[in-house]
Protein backbone atom coordinates (compact mmCIF):
# COMPACT_ATOMS: atom_id res chain seq x y z
CA UNK A 1 0.00 0.00 0.00
CA UNK A 2 1.58 2.93 -1.19
CA UNK A 3 1.40 5.91 1.78
CA UNK A 4 1.38 8.76 -0.78
CA UNK A 5 -1.69 11.25 0.64
CA UNK A 6 -1.32 14.62 1.08
CA UNK A 7 -3.13 17.69 2.30
CA UNK A 8 -6.64 17.58 0.70
CA UNK A 9 -6.51 14.59 -1.23
CA UNK A 10 -7.73 11.11 -0.76
CA UNK A 11 -6.23 8.00 -2.16
CA UNK A 12 -8.28 6.08 -4.07
CA UNK A 13 -10.53 3.53 -2.37
CA UNK A 14 -8.96 0.67 -3.89
CA UNK A 15 -12.26 -0.15 -5.94
CA UNK A 16 -10.04 -3.26 -6.80
CA UNK A 17 -6.39 -4.68 -6.48
CA UNK A 18 -6.04 -5.78 -10.47
CA UNK A 19 -3.25 -3.76 -11.71
CA UNK A 20 -2.64 -4.02 -15.79
CA UNK A 21 0.75 -3.05 -17.30
CA UNK A 22 0.91 -1.42 -20.89
CA UNK A 23 4.38 -0.72 -22.14
CA UNK A 24 5.47 2.52 -24.29
CA UNK A 25 7.57 1.18 -27.14
CA UNK A 26 9.43 3.53 -30.17
CA UNK A 27 9.06 2.33 -33.65
CA UNK A 28 12.38 -0.40 -33.12
CA UNK A 29 10.34 -1.83 -30.10
CA UNK A 30 12.54 -0.05 -27.49
CA UNK A 31 10.65 0.24 -23.84
CA UNK A 32 10.77 3.56 -22.66
CA UNK A 33 7.99 3.70 -20.69
CA UNK A 34 5.56 0.84 -18.41
CA UNK A 35 1.82 2.39 -17.26
CA UNK A 36 0.02 0.49 -14.39
CA UNK A 37 -3.10 1.06 -14.63
CA UNK A 38 -5.49 0.26 -11.21
CA UNK A 39 -8.94 -1.45 -12.04
CA UNK A 40 -11.68 1.04 -12.20
CA UNK A 41 -15.22 0.31 -11.66
CA UNK A 42 -18.60 2.27 -12.06
CA UNK A 43 -18.02 4.31 -9.48
CA UNK A 44 -14.79 4.47 -8.23
CA UNK A 45 -11.67 5.41 -10.92
CA UNK A 46 -8.27 3.91 -10.79
CA UNK A 47 -5.36 5.01 -9.84
CA UNK A 48 -2.21 4.72 -11.96
CA UNK A 49 1.39 4.33 -11.73
CA UNK A 50 4.90 5.61 -14.40
CA UNK A 51 7.75 3.25 -14.55
CA UNK A 52 10.64 3.94 -16.88
CA UNK A 53 12.72 2.05 -18.98
CA UNK A 54 14.70 0.58 -15.70
CA UNK A 55 11.72 -0.43 -14.08
CA UNK A 56 12.15 2.40 -11.46
CA UNK A 57 8.27 4.45 -10.43
CA UNK A 58 9.15 7.88 -11.60
CA UNK A 59 5.29 8.69 -11.21
CA UNK A 60 2.15 7.65 -9.06
CA UNK A 61 -0.91 9.11 -9.33
CA UNK A 62 -3.01 10.43 -5.68
CA UNK A 63 -6.32 9.04 -7.13
CA UNK A 64 -9.16 10.82 -5.26
CA UNK A 65 -11.89 8.13 -4.28
CA UNK A 66 -15.35 9.40 -5.75
CA UNK A 67 -14.17 12.07 -8.33
CA UNK A 68 -11.98 11.32 -11.29
CA UNK A 69 -9.21 13.39 -10.03
CA UNK A 70 -5.56 12.48 -10.42
CA UNK A 71 -2.61 13.97 -8.99
CA UNK A 72 0.29 12.71 -10.09
CA UNK A 73 3.58 13.23 -8.08
CA UNK A 74 7.28 12.21 -7.89
CA UNK A 75 7.83 9.11 -5.44
CA UNK A 76 11.23 10.33 -4.59
CA UNK A 77 10.52 13.63 -3.82
CA UNK A 78 6.30 13.90 -3.07
CA UNK A 79 6.32 16.95 -5.80
CA UNK A 80 3.90 17.29 -7.66
CA UNK A 81 4.14 16.41 -11.44
CA UNK A 82 0.74 17.35 -13.37
CA UNK A 83 -2.65 17.25 -12.29
CA UNK A 84 -5.86 15.41 -14.15
CA UNK A 85 -9.66 15.67 -13.95
CA UNK A 86 -12.69 14.82 -16.05
CA UNK A 87 -13.97 16.61 -17.98
CA UNK A 88 -11.93 19.94 -16.49
CA UNK A 89 -9.83 20.85 -13.48
CA UNK A 90 -11.62 21.73 -10.34
CA UNK A 91 -15.04 20.80 -11.40
CA UNK A 92 -15.28 18.51 -8.84
CA UNK A 93 -18.09 16.01 -10.60
CA UNK A 94 -18.38 12.35 -9.25
CA UNK A 95 -16.73 9.99 -11.55
CA UNK A 96 -20.18 7.68 -11.60
CA UNK A 97 -22.27 10.79 -12.74
CA UNK A 98 -19.64 11.76 -15.57
CA UNK A 99 -21.49 11.47 -18.94
CA UNK A 100 -20.00 8.50 -21.13
CA UNK A 101 -20.85 8.85 -25.24
CA UNK A 102 -21.54 5.71 -26.41
CA UNK A 103 -20.95 6.88 -29.91
CA UNK A 104 -17.16 7.79 -28.70
CA UNK A 105 -16.62 4.34 -26.94
CA UNK A 106 -17.48 5.93 -23.22
CA UNK A 107 -14.23 7.36 -23.49
CA UNK A 108 -14.22 10.63 -21.10
CA UNK A 109 -11.91 13.77 -22.06
CA UNK A 110 -9.63 15.60 -19.47
CA UNK A 111 -7.82 18.42 -19.16
CA UNK A 112 -3.87 18.00 -17.84
CA UNK A 113 -2.31 20.89 -15.92
CA UNK A 114 1.81 21.04 -15.66
CA UNK A 115 3.84 22.55 -12.66
CA UNK A 116 6.78 24.37 -13.27
CA UNK A 117 9.95 22.33 -13.52
CA UNK A 118 13.43 23.00 -13.83
CA UNK A 119 14.33 23.03 -9.93
CA UNK A 120 16.69 20.68 -8.12
CA UNK A 121 15.72 16.76 -8.76
CA UNK A 122 12.79 17.72 -10.59
CA UNK A 123 10.41 15.05 -12.36
CA UNK A 124 11.56 13.94 -15.60
CA UNK A 125 8.35 14.01 -16.70
CA UNK A 126 8.30 17.78 -16.40
CA UNK A 127 10.75 18.16 -19.46
CA UNK A 128 8.57 19.22 -22.32
CA UNK A 129 9.85 16.82 -24.48
CA UNK A 130 8.86 14.22 -21.85
CA UNK A 131 5.39 15.68 -21.32
CA UNK A 132 3.80 12.99 -23.75
CA UNK A 133 4.52 10.66 -21.70
CA UNK A 134 1.69 11.95 -18.47
CA UNK A 135 -0.74 12.64 -21.44
CA UNK A 136 -0.32 9.09 -23.13
CA UNK A 137 -0.84 7.63 -19.29
CA UNK A 138 -3.71 9.91 -19.08
CA UNK A 139 -5.70 9.05 -21.88
CA UNK A 140 -4.43 5.52 -21.63
CA UNK A 141 -6.94 5.92 -18.64
CA UNK A 142 -9.96 7.08 -20.09
CA UNK A 143 -9.75 4.49 -22.94
CA UNK A 144 -9.60 1.62 -20.30
CA UNK A 145 -12.19 2.74 -18.68
CA UNK A 146 -14.41 3.83 -21.20
CA UNK A 147 -14.40 0.02 -22.21
CA UNK A 148 -14.81 -1.22 -18.64
CA UNK A 149 -18.01 0.43 -19.00
CA UNK A 150 -19.19 0.12 -22.31
CA UNK A 151 -20.74 -2.78 -23.73
CA UNK A 152 -19.73 -3.10 -27.72
CA UNK A 153 -22.35 -3.41 -30.05
CA UNK A 154 -21.41 -6.86 -32.00
CA UNK A 155 -21.03 -9.08 -28.88
CA UNK A 156 -24.36 -8.02 -27.72
CA UNK A 157 -26.16 -8.54 -31.31
CA UNK A 158 -23.91 -11.77 -31.90
CA UNK A 159 -26.84 -14.52 -30.19
CA UNK A 160 -29.11 -13.15 -33.01
CA UNK A 161 -26.66 -13.21 -35.73
CA UNK A 162 -26.62 -16.77 -35.36
CA UNK A 163 -30.00 -17.08 -35.42
CA UNK A 164 -30.52 -15.29 -38.43
CA UNK A 165 -27.97 -17.07 -40.39
CA UNK A 166 -29.49 -20.13 -38.84
CA UNK A 167 -32.80 -19.52 -40.39
CA UNK A 168 -31.49 -18.56 -43.39
CA UNK A 169 -29.37 -21.70 -43.91
CA UNK A 170 -32.64 -23.33 -42.75
CA UNK A 171 -34.99 -22.04 -45.27
CA UNK A 172 -32.35 -22.50 -48.02
CA UNK A 173 -32.24 -25.83 -47.35
CA UNK A 174 -35.75 -26.31 -47.57
CA UNK A 175 -36.04 -24.55 -50.65
CA UNK A 176 -33.07 -26.77 -52.41
CA UNK A 177 -35.41 -29.70 -51.03
CA UNK A 178 -38.13 -28.45 -52.74
CA UNK A 179 -36.81 -27.48 -56.11
CA UNK A 180 -35.06 -31.38 -56.21
CA UNK A 181 -38.69 -32.55 -55.22
CA UNK A 182 -40.65 -30.39 -58.27
CA UNK A 183 -37.76 -31.35 -60.49
CA UNK A 184 -37.92 -35.57 -60.06
CA UNK A 185 -41.90 -34.70 -60.49
CA UNK A 186 -41.07 -33.03 -63.69
CA UNK A 187 -38.22 -35.41 -65.55
CA UNK A 188 -38.97 -38.57 -63.92
CA UNK A 189 -41.90 -39.89 -66.20
CA UNK A 190 -40.39 -38.57 -69.08
CA UNK A 191 -37.09 -40.53 -68.30
CA UNK A 192 -39.26 -43.77 -67.32
CA UNK A 193 -40.94 -43.20 -71.18
CA UNK A 194 -37.57 -42.87 -72.43
CA UNK A 195 -36.24 -45.53 -71.02
CA UNK A 196 -39.71 -47.97 -72.24
CA UNK A 197 -38.95 -46.91 -75.56
CA UNK A 198 -35.46 -47.59 -76.05
CA UNK A 199 -35.09 -51.14 -74.61
CA UNK A 200 -36.14 -54.08 -77.19
CA UNK A 201 -39.59 -55.16 -77.66
CA UNK A 202 -39.88 -59.60 -75.19
CA UNK A 203 -41.78 -61.87 -77.65
CA UNK A 204 -42.96 -64.86 -76.08
CA UNK A 205 -40.89 -68.00 -75.95
CA UNK A 206 -42.11 -71.06 -78.01
CA UNK A 207 -41.97 -74.03 -77.27
CA UNK A 208 -39.09 -76.16 -78.50
CA UNK A 209 -41.44 -79.61 -78.87
CA UNK A 210 -44.48 -80.34 -77.98
CA UNK A 211 -46.02 -84.12 -78.02
CA UNK A 212 -49.41 -84.45 -79.97
CA UNK A 213 -52.07 -87.12 -78.51
CA UNK A 214 -54.55 -88.22 -81.31
CA UNK A 215 -57.64 -90.05 -79.89
CA UNK A 216 -59.71 -91.73 -83.09
CA UNK A 217 -62.90 -93.30 -82.31
CA UNK A 218 -63.81 -97.09 -83.95
CA UNK A 219 -63.71 -96.80 -87.55
CA UNK A 220 -61.70 -99.87 -88.47
CA UNK A 221 -61.70 -103.06 -91.14
CA UNK A 222 -63.83 -105.26 -91.08
CA UNK A 223 -66.98 -104.46 -91.66
CA UNK A 224 -70.02 -106.34 -90.91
Amino acid sequence: EKDLSSGGVTVSGRPSSNWTYYSIENCNRKLLFVVALQDSTESFPGAFDIYDWDGILVAHSLTHSVIDRHLLVQPSTGYLIASAEAPTLQEGRPFLDLPKDASRGGVLSYQVQFEEGGYTNASLLLQENYRWVVASAVQLRAIVDGRETWTPLLPSLRPWIYVALGLVIAIVAVCLIFLTWKMWLLFAPEARKASAASSPASTPRRSESANVVVVGGGGGGGGG
